[in-house]
């Protein structure tokens, strides 16, 4: 197991408890695994593209739920990301949700608690809808993936007009109705 280190300012977060089907994670920065290898070739290799102690600011949140090896799908982002800047000491944060810089960790995980459940329902949505839709001729990922940035949820995509349903780009208003008649049905 190769330990990586990371800039202590990541603790907290990584001290956070997740909801279920999430992970933590520090993300290494671009050469730090190789600075640390028994082959020369790949020491060299990663002092060459890290610099001489590289240190990992970077931490992703991944939420895994319905996601296989090979998955073709193009689901909305399933990650939080966090990079930390030494130099000014704030955390850049990024989701499906948004993005901000905030100064202290309270602020950081307050932002990351309130990302964690709107990033579960786009996946949800996406993975729910696109079951779904596997049935309905014509109506494929592009389609669905405008349906869930649009609507975000089954609820919305369910009680949404089928005239504003097929104002999304690759979806008819056939889609819609058989969209909307298979998601109610699910619901029951």
């Amino acid at each position: 197991m190769t330990t990586i280190e990371y800039a202590s300012a990541l603790d907290p977060l990584l001290d956070m408890s997740t909801p279920p089907n999430w992970l933590v994670a520090v993300v290494p920065e671009l050469g730090q695994l190789l600075v640390d290898s028994d082959q020369q070739e790949e020491r060299l290799l990663g002092e060459l593209l890290s610099g001489e102690q590289p240190v990992a600011k970077r931490l992703g949140f991944l939420y895994y739920r319905g996601l296989a090896a090979g998955q073709e799908q193009s689901i909305p982002s399933n990650q939080i990301s966090v990079r930390y800047d030494l130099e000014t000491d704030h955390y850049e944060l990024t989701s499906a949700g948004g993005e901000t810089t905030v100064e202290s960790v309270d602020a950081a995980v307050e932002w990351i608690d309130g990302q964690f459940l709107e990033v579960k329902t786009l996946v949800d949505t996406y993975l729910t809808v696109s079951e779904v839709a596997a049935d309905i001729d014509g109506l494929g990922p592009t389609g669905i993936r405008g349906l869930v940035d649009t609507f975000e949820t089954v609820d919305a995509i369910i009680d949404a007009d089928t005239d504003v349903l097929s104002e999304v780009p690759y979806v008819s208003g056939e889609h819609a109705v058989a969209l909307q008649t298979a998601l109610d049905e699910t619901e029951d």
